[in-house]
């Protein structure tokens, strides 16, 4: 079977195999879904619109609680991502 990568290219940090845009990607996606995590915890902790009283009064509080911090994690980590590619510059 046909070896793809040079031994330098072994040698080299996990890191730098990526290419410079898909670790650009990944970094503020990241960065945004612990952003959206942050949010959904502060609109609990400071019961925005009764959102404590309501989860409270819930028979199984987890489900809403895990549905709103992925909706926020993915919501916040996509437009991070998006505004991180849209101030590319050009080197034209």
């Amino acid at each position: 079977m046909p070896k793809f990568s040079t031994p330098r290219d072994e040698k080299r940090r996990p890191a730098e195999r990526w290419p410079r845009i898909v670790i650009l990607i990944a970094k503020n996606t990241a960065i945004g879904a612990l952003v959206g995590l942050a949010f959904a915890a502060g609109l609990i902790a400071w019961n925005a619109g009764g959102l404590l009283d309501l989860l409270g009064g819930a028979g199984d509080p987890l489900t809403p609680v895990l549905l709103m911090a992925a909706s926020f994690a993915s919501l916040f980590g996509s437009v991070f991502a998006g505004i991180a590619v849209m101030f590319l510059h050009r080197s034209d």
